[in-house]
């Protein structure tokens, strides 16, 4: 990990997952995308992108993410 500030806190944890059931771990990269009006690419959006695709392997869920946030950062570049 790189930059964290001094006084940040981690905690270590485990999650079960069932099933059928996706975890989505991301950065602040993909999340702090902005659109030419300064609004974030944001979970919501991560949220229903990943919905769109959950019946599809991790690697088309991972491209289509990719592929959401760079079209948000295309539009916020008016193109």
């Amino acid at each position: 990990m790189i930059g964290p500030l001094p006084e940040t806190r981690f905690r270590r944890g485990f999650a079960r997952l069932r099933p059928g059931e996706l975890l989505v771990l991301c950065t602040d990269g993909i999340l702090e995308r902005r659109a030419a009006s300064g609004e974030f690419f944001d979970v919501d959006r991560l949220r229903a992108t990943v919905r769109e695709t959950q019946d599809q392997s991790a690697a088309a869920i991972v491209e289509r993410i990719f592929d959401a946030s760079s079209r948000w950062a295309t539009a916020a570049l008016g193109g």
